[in-house]
């Protein structure tokens, strides 16, 4: 009887255990809004004043779009770790807005000689060109109101294409291991339009910052004026050869002249090459005329 009364008890306790546990669980809930983790290392040596003993962390898990995205909230990183984001946000910016380039090519620089004969103007230039970019670059020569007759970079016969209205376009493909300065040589003309006593030519020449012309001409007694003329000399050698001419042709001396009339444009330089020229063609001369 004492056994089975033992028993009873025994079992009765354990019933009442198993109904008392969940109470226990549930009084142990974590609060709604956060949690606390703590973590603590041990050091066995070492300087202990740098060591991470407690470190707390709190975890909102309810509402999280009104705890996060709202103007007055505010997420604290250390310095170390927020210029990692910040660097990164950098290079990605950086990569998706590559820094472009105002001009894919241009030329720098040109240097022409033109040959003026009988109702022609023939010009060489040499174009320097400087390609910023990869691909495909379309390089505006103009002339559109002259031919061009040659136009070659190296031994290589130039890609030259025509549009009404535009001129002339030189194509280059520029690739990876390609150098970026290549040198046009190209030759053109221009007939002139003929009217009593005076003979005009004018073209659409291709434009650099730095352009270089000389113009010979080789028919005696012929007058250049360059529009626009930003600076200019005149060689003595035009002007001597057309005066001698004029003796030859007209079969008198040199002293058996009087008077010279200088017909220039009224300035320094042309003064200059003028008195020169007269002084070459009438030598001891020229200080009677």
């Amino acid at each position: 009887m004492l056994k089975r009364t033992n028993q009873t008890l025994l079992s009765l306790f354990i019933v009442a255990s198993l109904f008392y546990v969940p109470s226990i669980v549930r009084s142990q809930e974590a609060p709604p809004v956060a949690a606390t983790v703590a973590t603590e290392q041990a050091e066995e040596g070492g300087d202990k004043k740098n060591s991470l003993f407690e470190q707390t962390i709190y975890v909102p898990y309810d509402k999280l779009s009104k705890v996060f995205e709202s103007p007055s909230r505010g997420v604290f990183l250390p310095y170390d770790e927020f210029q990692k984001l910040w660097q990164a946000a950098r290079a990605k910016n950086a990569a998706n807005n590559p820094v472009s380039i105002p001009l894919r090519s241009m030329i720098t620089s040109i240097s022409s000689e033109a040959t003026v004969r009988g109702d022609v103007m023939q010009v060489s230039a040499k174009l320097s060109i400087q390609m910023l970019g990869l691909g495909w670059h379309e390089i505006p020569l103009r002339l559109a109101d002259a031919a061009i007759s040659e136009a070659k970079i190296g031994d290589e016969t130039a890609r030259i294409v025509f549009r009404p209205g535009q001129g002339y376009f030189l194509l280059m493909q520029r690739q990876e291991n390609d150098a970026a300065d290549i040198d046009l040589d190209l030759q053109y003309a221009r007939t002139y339009n003929q009217s009593p006593g005076l003979n005009q030519v004018s073209f659409q020449a291709p434009q650099a910052s730095i352009n270089r012309w000389k113009i010979t001409i080789a028919d005696p007694g012929v007058k250049v004026n360059v529009q626009p003329l930003v600076a200019a000399t005149e060689t003595q050698d035009g002007a001597a050869r057309a005066m001698a001419g004029a003796l030859r042709d007209a079969g008198i001396a040199p002293e058996a002249v009087d008077y010279v009339n200088a017909h220039g444009t009224a300035t320094t330089a042309n003064d200059r090459t003028e008195s020169a020229a007269i002084a070459q063609v009438f030598t001891d001369h020229a200080a009677r005329l």
